[in-house]
């Protein structure tokens, strides 16, 4: 079933974003309310204008994108439903009301791809790289790099030579460097590519900008986006199939 979240300015307030001028709060408040009236009263449309409307003043919160996602859902346009509700899911982690909602939308535009395996190490760098903020890592490293730096001048200094002093080092500078690295590749990971949902009916994905359509992708289709052109993205589906779609029948997330 899909209800209204957050529906009075407590918790509202508790996720909104800092505002250089506390007029926007009110501002951003009052539209978000009035687009939860408007959503009671059966006007999906008029409700998503004011959700819209508060993200102009800046304001984006877990419950402003759920509340989007379930107009959108009574308005019948599961793309852009799927769509706010894994914007939501950034915000708000497995929240009970937003997961089932998410896994309902999900059954409901099952994607006719399948996705291609991800190998071990893929799995468990997502989860190491994405688990961390890529400063952790890098912070890491820079402390395990200082102590590396100390031990070798230690050694330079007392001209001391002894097994476990070496393994020390060499421990200390390995780990320093694995750290960095994965500070490097979890950042470029967080920087790099994007997803984006299907929100149109169909959409054609092509082999060029220019060339015929080779697939027509159906509405809540999550895709890997490559590039971002002007009026096109290159995009990659779950199977593996890469080529070219409009930007307009694209939602990134």
């Amino acid at each position: 079933m899909h209800t209204l979240w957050g529906m009075t300015s407590a918790p509202l307030l508790a996720v909104l974003c800092a505002f250089p001028v506390s007029g926007q709060i009110a501002d951003a408040t009052r539209l978000f309310e009035e687009g939860n009236r408007l959503y009671a009263e059966g006007a999906y449309m008029e409700a998503l204008a004011r959700y819209q409307e508060a993200q102009t003043f800046g304001f984006t919160s877990g419950a402003l994108l759920l509340n989007a996602g379930n107009a959108y859902y009574r308005l019948d346009e599961r793309g852009q439903a799927l769509r706010y509700y894994e914007k939501a899911y950034r915000l708000l982690g497995e929240e009970p009301h937003l997961m089932h909602n998410l896994q309902l939308v999900r059954s409901q535009v099952a994607s006719p791809y399948a996705a291609l395996p991800v190998p071990v190490w893929e799995e468990w760098w997502q989860r190491a790289a994405g688990s961390r903020s890529p400063w952790m890592f890098f912070a890491a490293g820079a402390v395990l790099y200082l102590v590396a730096s100390l031990l070798f001048a230690q050694r330079a200094w007392t001209q001391r030579r002894s097994p476990w002093h070496r393994r020390a080092r060499t421990a200390a500078l390995g780990l320093a460097i694995l750290l960095m690295a994965t500070a490097f590749g979890a950042s470029l990971g967080t920087t790099s590519g994007a997803a984006a949902i299907v929100i149109g009916r169909t959409a054609e994905l092509r082999e060029d900008p220019s060339g015929p359509a080779i697939l027509d992708v159906t509405e809540g289709v999550k895709v890997d986006v490559l590039t971002w052109e002007e009026d096109v993205a290159e995009v990659r589906l779950p199977n593996g199939v890469r080529g070219y779609m409009p930007r307009e029948v694209l939602g990134e997330i």
